[in-house]
């Protein structure tokens, strides 16, 4: 791949020993908690906005369910970290692998959000409130 690039160096390739693996986790699990967690907290705010932004009902109500997509994901990048600065360096490669729990972790939460908002959307046509309401 290197010569496909011209990228040739005659400095050979190292790899990280394990404590270095484990700091390197730690800043990236560290950073991408905070990046997930601005994320969230944008939805939060456009939530806290909802008049002010004209959101709908079903709008607020996705705001605060993206809020909690990206509170999953932080959490995810908290647990990277945590791995990584408390599991015995032995098993530090373990800690970037951790990010698979994404996968799960947002199906979960995406199972859960969509039966409460059909659930909520049931009510507010019970209600009458909205009149055209599809519950995607």
């Amino acid at each position: 791949m290197r010569q496909v690039f011209g990228l040739q160096s005659s400095a050979p390739v190292v790899g990280m020993s394990p404590n270095e693996l484990a700091r390197a986790s730690v800043i990236y699990g560290l950073g991408f908690f905070i990046l997930m967690g601005l994320f969230a907290l944008m939805y939060i705010h456009a939530h806290r906005r909802r008049a002010a932004l004209g959101m709908t009902d079903v709008d607020a109500f996705d705001a605060r369910a993206l809020a909690g997509h990206h509170l999953v994901s932080a959490g995810v990048g908290l647990f990277a970290m945590l791995f990584a600065l408390i599991a015995p360096r032995k098993v530090a490669f373990l800690s970037p692998s951790s990010f698979a729990l994404m996968g799960p972790g947002h199906w979960a939460f995406a199972a859960w959000i969509d039966r409460r908002r059909k659930a909520f959307i049931a009510r507010l046509a019970a209600a009458d409130v909205v009149s055209d309401v599809q519950a995607v």
